[in-house]
């Protein structure tokens, strides 16, 4: 990386020498000139194994003598839990693992870098819009680094595609609905025995509060202001969008490719029976192993018609410091050193995920597993998720109630404004947004 200066004379010249011989500057870190005292810190994760983590830490700690890393891996469905545990009991990890949905719930666990470790401009300049928006806070408090981007992604099989003879995947959404219902097949009482696209319900379509939620992202409303504690959605606006997305599921609807019968959407993806589905792009690996000779494809998520910029949803995990942490600075140096392009890169390589750095997009928007992921990555949203699993259920309940229970989607939609407001209102934003908290 460059540094933020420009040198006018040779004092300037000699003092950034002096600077560069006793301490590397990145993201505006100064390592110290002694390091005696041995630190001990110990990792959490989710997902990667040792194997990945024994490489990169060996990496860092012959770079860093000063500094000893434990990674240990835990299960992911008790890992919420687990990270409150054990931070109330006082032996929690010094370093975790955290998707980036959880970052505005955990503020008040996590140590933000210490004064001077982290350059703003330079942190905004190596990673993308979102890692920006998720880990740095209104008060200008970076919480922590991203490991890989991934996205919300269009999974179609290629071989229904090609029965139909449909070349490519739909790129907006009347394409994606005018293929839907081309690719749907019934029998002869109207049953659907081959979905065109998962889409519509929640309680069988796997990511469904996601995709809801890219829908509004698309149409520009900010579903959580935490600067201001609210919210610029209205029932109306949320109810266009919910009819949207449920007439996929509608019998009266020209659009109806879906119902709650058909099996769990990855299932009946990859079973073959159904032509498209959305999720991230990490389930692509899981499908390959779970059917090799599944001929599918990934391709970006759809857009709206006559849109001025493409907007897609960015999920991932990253780094972070826990506020425990006795030792934040050692621990800040880890996190620093991995965010790095060729720490990363190595990362990348060994879990076969796609960058948060700008610097490496290009090296793999190509690539045939994660280019999709590689091209949305640049315009992928993220919002500020308070209470992760209330506001998931909080979507699919409104889903499900339109789609299945055929309730009214006004009705539905004022409930729906309603909680989602009491929620926030609910929510302590006073560790992400600095100062007093008012309710």
């Amino acid at each position: 990386m460059g540094l933020d200066f420009i040198y006018k004379n040779k004092k300037i010249i000699i003092a950034v020498v002096i600077i560069v011989l006793t301490g590397v500057i990145f993201f505006g870190l100064r390592k110290p000139k002694t390091r005696t005292k041995k630190v001990n810190l110990i990792m959490w994760g989710i997902f990667d194994n040792s194997d990945v983590w024994r490489k990169l830490i060996g990496d860092f700690e012959n770079k860093n003598p000063d500094i000893k890393i434990s990674y240990l891996k835990k299960d992911v469905s008790t890992y919420g839990n687990d990270l409150v545990n054990s931070m109330a009991a006082g032996d929690g990890p010094d370093i975790f693992i955290i998707p980036n949905n959880w970052v505005l719930k955990y503020s008040d666990k996590i140590q933000p870098a210490p004064a001077g470790m982290i350059g703003l401009k330079n942190y905004q300049d190596v990673f993308v819009d979102a890692v920006f928006n998720d880990f740095v806070s209104p008060s200008s408090k970076v919480f922590g680094v991203p490991l890989y981007m991934d996205s919300l992604v269009l999974y179609w099989n290629k071989d229904i595609f090609a029965q139909s003879k449909i070349p490519n995947p739909p790129k907006t959404w009347t394409e994606f609905a005018n293929d839907a219902q081309f690719l749907t097949k019934k029998d002869s009482r109207g049953n659907i025995v081959q979905p065109g696209a998962a889409i519509g319900t929640a309680e069988n379509i796997n990511r469904a509060s996601d995709i809801l939620t890219l829908l509004m992202l698309q149409k520009g409303f900010k579903i959580i202001d935490p600067s201001s504690k609210g919210t610029d959605l209205t029932p109306d606006s949320f109810e266009k969008i919910l009819k949207f997305y449920t007439s996929f599921a509608d019998p009266s609807s020209p659009n109806y490719t879906w119902n709650n019968l058909q099996h769990y959407s990855i299932a009946a993806f990859a079973e073959g029976r159904v032509a498209m589905m959305f999720n991230y792009n990490y389930q692509a690996s899981l499908l390959k192993a779970k059917e090799p000779y599944l001929n599918f494809g990934v391709s970006t998520f759809p857009q709206f018609q006559n849109t001025r910029k493409s907007i897609y949803l960015a999920h991932y995990n990253g780094l972070v410091v826990s506020k425990h942490c006795a030792v934040p600075q050692a621990a800040w140096r880890f996190l620093i050193w991995i965010a790095q392009k060729k720490p990363s890169l190595t990362y990348l390589q060994l879990t076969h995920r796609s960058p948060a750095r700008r610097d490496l997009i290009q090296q793999f928007s190509q690539n045939l597993d994660l280019g999709a992921v590689a091209q949305e990555s640049i315009n992928a949203l993220t919002w500020s998720k308070v209470y992760p699993e209330k506001l998931e259920h909080l979507f699919n309940q409104a889903i499900d109630s339109v789609a299945i229970q055929r309730q009214d989607a006004g009705s539905v939609a004022n409930q729906f404004v309603r909680s989602l407001r009491l929620i926030i209102r609910n929510f302590d934003f006073s560790e992400w947004v600095g100062g007093k908290n008012k309710n």
